[in-house]
């Protein structure tokens, strides 16, 4: 018996950053399953035609035909080959990371420079900062000014500098619908990132957290999308609620434990404070792994501590960045105020810099 070949008919309008824009009709693609959803043809869209600046891919008019394959459906044919077990291999570690005993932390960098430095000190993995990212644009955190294009290639661009597997911040992936979030999970898995994250937060400070239900479904979309890719991409979810105002612990525990049972690898609360509603979240969630961001200022924790509480995995958001920026502020202070120059006496030498970057 004959196997009907079914293809996907299709328009598409692609809107870049810079304003533009194109647009394409009755595009035509086979496929091997009943029906494709629209992010996987979006993604096919960006990385087939090699797009750049991409603000959003509208699928618009689909439709299903029987036909005759002629050009299969390859959503992953944009990885390259020769780095698809390297990619492989990173996400594997990050994954074993998070089932192991034991704490680990992992560092977040802000470009290629503090990458290549970070993996120097022997961290194990590594994720991007939005903040970070932000600051280091001249630019407000929190406030979706830095676009998903620019995002991605800060992480790809960190991604490329070190061995060591890297997990990215999306914030809220770059859109409300939960089609963008897939999309931007997707975007993120074809460019060999190891893992990253999506957060329940709007980017309105007049609304800032999205409903229950509509937050676990934008949710429910990136795990898909996740497992859709050919490694295995770790899936942050995070529950906003203690950094925007809204300091209720039992609204945002029952956010994560609800993430948590929808496939999220890593739950995360910023905001906590407290060793009691650290460990709060963390038996409400187990056995998933919790991940707290230190470097707070007037925290007082240690590794060992969180391990005690049963935290797995520890990052820093945009404080080193701010430790930077820290040292930085004083030597110009210096100078503008006193007239000195001591602050070369800490910097660290072009010499030794030259070394770390020629690795």
């Amino acid at each position: 018996m004959m196997v009907k070949e079914k293809r996907v008919v299709f328009d598409f309008d692609v809107e870049f950053t810079n304003g533009g824009g194109i647009q394409g009709q009755g595009f035509r693609l086979d496929i091997t399953a009943e029906n494709i959803g629209d992010a996987e043809l979006a993604t096919y869209i960006v990385s087939d035609m090699r797009l750049l600046m991409v603000k959003k891919v509208n699928i618009l008019n689909k439709y299903y035909i029987t036909e005759p394959h002629k050009r299969k459906l390859e959503l992953n044919c944009h990885i390259d080959p020769a780095s698809t077990d390297t990619i492989y291999q990173k996400a594997g570690i990050f994954k074993s990371l998070h089932e192991r005993s034991g704490i680990f932390v992992v560092a977040n960098a802000w470009d290629a420079g503090s990458a290549k430095a970070l993996t120097s000190f022997g961290f194990e993995a590594l994720a991007t900062t939005s903040a970070g990212l932000a600051f280091s644009m001249g630019k407000v955190d929190g406030q979706s000014l830095i676009s998903r294009e620019q995002t991605l290639l800060n992480a790809k661009n960190i991604a490329d500098a070190t061995n060591l597997p890297v997990s990215a911040d999306l914030e809220r992936c770059f859109g409300d619908q939960p089609d963008i979030c897939a999309e931007t999970i997707l975007m993120a898995g074809n460019i060999g990132l190891a893992g990253g994250s999506i957060e329940d937060a709007t980017g309105n400070p007049a609304d800032p957290i999205y409903p229950f239900d509509y937050a676990l479904e934008r949710v429910k979309a990136a795990i898909a999308a996740a497992r859709s890719l050919p490694y295995h991409f770790t899936l942050t979810a995070r529950a906003e609620n203690l950094i925007h105002g809204r300091i209720d612990l039992n609204d945002t525990i029952r956010r994560l434990v609800a993430f948590a049972d929808a496939g999220a690898d890593v739950l995360f609360a910023p905001g906590l404070r407290t060793p009691e509603d650290i460990e709060a979240v963390v038996k409400a969630v187990a056995p998933h792994p919790v991940n707290v961001v230190m470097g707070i200022p007037n925290t007082n924790f240690s590794l060992n501590m969180l391990e005690d509480i049963g935290v797995k995995r520890v990052s820093v958001g945009g404080a080193f960045f701010r430790a930077a920026y820290g040292a930085f502020f004083n030597a110009a202070d210096e100078v503008f105020q006193k007239g000195t120059f001591q602050f070369g006496n800490n910097a660290i030498s072009s010499h030794t810099l030259n070394e770390l970057f020629n690795k």
